[in-house]
């Protein structure tokens, strides 16, 4: 659905899985709610790159909380792959 984000290293992948639910759920309830997402492909592969990118950036730090990325990181990095 949507291809993997590359890290520059991995450093722990605690709390990766949680951070990809997170941030497809903040997506989701951006773009109008899960219901929303599901009858848009385009809403959907959305809400998956920006839970993909909230998990490749929580890999890259320590632990599960402290990790977490912010909405402005994940966006950053979304921005850089559409470059």
């Amino acid at each position: 659905l949507a291809p993997a984000f590359r890290v520059p290293r991995v450093v722990d992948t605690t709390g990766a899985g949680d951070a990809f639910l997170g941030g497809f759920v903040a997506a989701a309830l951006d773009a109008g709610g899960i219901a929303a997402v599901c009858a848009d492909a385009g809403a959907l592969r959305a809400a998956v790159e920006f839970g993909a990118a909230a998990g490749a950036l929580t890999a890259t730090a320590p632990g599960a909380i402290d990790a977490q990325p912010s909405r402005e990181r994940v966006v950053a990095m979304l921005q850089g792959r559409n470059q």
